[in-house]
């Protein structure tokens, strides 16, 4: 009994590194189409469980804080105004327009998460309110775009646009005061 003992102890211990080393590829890198998805499958999850408290925490991760600031370092203060203005009137309702939008794809199967990383104003994945809020930018950064689908189909809800920043993906909504 006593080497059986030992040899489940010994398989343990060579199992458990590789387990660990598995675990840790799998966790998506911060910062990468990968991580978003991540965070809208967490959401998805938490609404599709009706863990209305644990989709709430989620989704109030994604509003951009200090947003006036990031709005006007990003576009410079013209455009910034404009934009954090616009960010406001969305802050309003975002909570409960964000439950809603989540509860939506849920009802209707839109499981099937597709992330795109926008870089340049040129990317033809970018709808026309990306393009021009990327050209508009002084300080560029990349903008994310979500498409909620039900698996094998190609066209959803489209949700955009996400930042990176601060640690933590961001909705910045669809950006229409950065048009020329």
């Amino acid at each position: 009994m006593f080497r059986s003992f030992r040899v489940m102890i010994a398989l343990t211990l060579l199992v458990l590194p590789a387990g660990a080393a598995l675990a840790q590829q799998v966790a998506p890198a911060a910062g990468t189409p990968e991580g978003l998805q991540q965070r809208m499958t967490d959401i998805y999850a938490a609404t599709r469980a009706r863990d209305a408290g644990r989709a709430e925490a989620l989704i109030k991760q994604l509003r951009l804080p200090a947003h006036s600031a990031w709005f006007g370092r990003t576009f410079g203060e013209a455009t910034g105004s404009r934009l954090a203005a616009e960010y406001d009137v969305l802050l309003q309702r975002f909570d409960v327009d964000a439950a809603n939008l989540f509860a939506g794809v849920v009802q209707k199967g839109q499981s099937e998460i597709q992330v795109l990383r926008l870089a340049s104003a040129d990317d033809p994945n970018a709808v026309g309110n990306q393009r021009d809020a990327i050209a508009a930018m002084k300080v560029l950064q990349e903008l994310y775009s979500v498409r909620f689908v039900q698996p094998g189909m190609r066209l959803g809800v489209h949700l955009y646009s996400f930042v990176y920043s601060e640690g933590e993906f961001r909705f910045v909504g669809r950006m229409a005061a950065a048009k020329p």
